[in-house]
């Protein structure tokens, strides 16, 4: 195959489109409680944690490469749409305009790199099809690392937006319930971790919210 200029062109704007991402700021901040943590350190985060599970506990069942490949595109699409902060917006309607936003931010990247470079668009749409068992598996693994984030920062986010008890516990328990019961028969293990972190953050919460209060 013959490398034309508008390889060499795609390949810098893919470079630029990295830069992008890396600016995009989530809702959640760094152990030290100010920095806000940007989508690359939690796409580093995620792909460590996700292949590093699914090589002790599912090497048989799942394509490591896949998992891989999944951690790092799955918020591709927020390098044009932003990041959606979840714990404030999760109402059926918030929800419905964060798929808006992120399905006109893939078509975006579909446009523009697909001639040439078509390999994140195609793992995009197959992420967000969730028709494969690694997909399914990054994305349960995604769900519970804001959950890490507040044991580091010591509940940062949790302060910044004066978020009440109820919320702390209704918003991370149903979360929970929610991602067991369609996960209990694929990723029990993956359950196990997802509790034992969730345990210790609501430990930890008690300690804090006596500060707080």
């Amino acid at each position: 195959m013959e490398v034309k200029r508008e390889h060499i062109d795609k390949v810098l704007d893919l470079a630029k489109l990295s830069f992008l991402f890396a600016k995009t700021n989530r809702s959640t901040f760094h152990e030290d409680g100010e920095r806000a943590e940007s989508d690359t350190d939690h796409t580093f985060m995620l792909s460590l944690v996700a292949c590093s599970i699914a090589d002790t506990f599912y090497k048989d069942t799942l394509d490591l490469g896949l998992v891989s490949q999944f951690a790092l595109i799955h918020d591709l699409v927020e390098a044009y749409a932003l990041d959606t902060d979840t714990f404030l917006n999760n109402d059926k309607k918030a929800q419905i305009e964060k798929h808006k936003k992120e399905a006109k931010a893939l078509e975006r990247i579909g446009k523009e790199f697909n001639q040439e470079y078509s390999w994140a668009y195609k793992k995009i749409v197959e992420y967000e099809t969730q028709s494969s068992k690694e997909a399914r598996f990054v994305k349960f693994v995604d769900k519970f690392l804001p959950e890490i984030t507040n044991i580091f920062n010591n509940f940062a986010y949790i302060k910044s937006v004066n978020a009440d008890k109820e919320k702390f516990y209704s918003f991370y328990k149903e979360k929970f319930e929610r991602l067991k019961e369609k996960n209990i028969h694929e990723f029990p293990e993956l359950i196990a971790i997802h509790e034992g972190i969730s345990n210790r953050m609501y430990n930890l919460y008690e300690k804090a919210f006596k500060k707080m209060i």
